[in-house]
């Protein structure tokens, strides 16, 4: 019988080994230790494609360390295709989020490893998002963080039929895949929300195109790899989006080069 393939997500600690000790008999891994890490877009690359692609996903969050950022993305990756999630959350911080996203959750690594070998579970169809292609050409974004930093959207798009405006608070992930656009932004002080994290990595597995605001001076690197645009500044942002009529290549660039006349850039 052919192994199923575990993503091993999480820090670069050393929990993947005694998990892969433990369970090398019955499972094959995607050890993101070893992937390209020579660039940013190669190693998203292959951290999302496994991600993608193996059929259970075990994220693990030692005890003393924070959560990884980058996990929460490759686990909305993962849970876009249908995948089996386990989260095994060693930090004693409860994280509803991740209880209403996981399919089983643990607090010890070693009662994950103990779950594993006595079940094996795989993928749920019926869980996967799908992508829906709107029949309306209207143009769908899904506000992902900070609602209120993007009132000055709402009043431009609340009298145009042409737009319609998503928000991050809904629980039915199904709906999900009707966006055209999603849009997070990570205000200063580093404390990035890890939801628009989660709905960033489920964007890039279903194709959805991301912008990502990012007001700190240093972008978190893995995360400068899931986007089609970023913006450093709000006034730059929301004037992209508001012209932002497309998701058409050439009407995107349009938009595109004349900000760059417009902020000589």
């Amino acid at each position: 019988m052919e192994k199923k393939k575990i993503y091993l997500a999480g820090s670069f600690l050393n929990f993947r080994d005694k998990i892969i000790a433990a369970l090398g008999y019955k499972y094959e891994f995607a050890d993101p230790r070893k992937n390209r890490q020579h660039s940013i877009a190669t190693l998203v690359v292959d951290d999302m494609g496994g991600a993608e692609e193996c059929p259970i996903l075990l994220a693990c969050f030692p005890k003393d360390k924070p959560r990884g950022k980058m996990t929460y993305g490759e686990i909305g990756g993962s849970r876009a295709k249908g995948n089996y999630i386990i989260i095994a959350d060693e930090t004693g911080k409860r994280d509803t989020f991740l209880d209403s996203i996981s399919n089983y959750k643990l607090n010890k690594i070693d009662d994950a490893i103990n779950f594993l070998k006595e079940n094996n579970p795989g993928r749920n169809v019926s869980r996967a998002i799908t992508k829906k292609q709107n029949k309306d050409n209207k143009l769908r974004m899904f506000l992902a963080t900070n609602i209120e930093y993007f009132k000055e959207i709402e009043k431009v798009y609340q009298n145009d039929e042409n737009k319609v405006l998503m928000y991050g608070d809904f629980e039915d992930l199904k709906n999900f895949g009707k966006a055209d656009l999603t849009i997070v932004h990570f205000p200063k002080g580093g404390n990035r929300n890890k939801k628009a994290i989660f709905f960033m990595g489920a964007s890039y597995a279903l194709k959805i195109p991301i912008v990502m605001i990012e007001e700190n001076p240093i972008i978190y690197p893995p995360l400068a790899g899931l986007p089609r645009r970023i913006f450093t500044e709000k006034e730059i942002a929301l004037d992209y989006l508001i012209r932002l009529n497309s998701q058409e290549i050439q009407d995107e660039a349009k938009v595109m080069y004349s900000l760059f006349q417009k902020y000589r850039s």
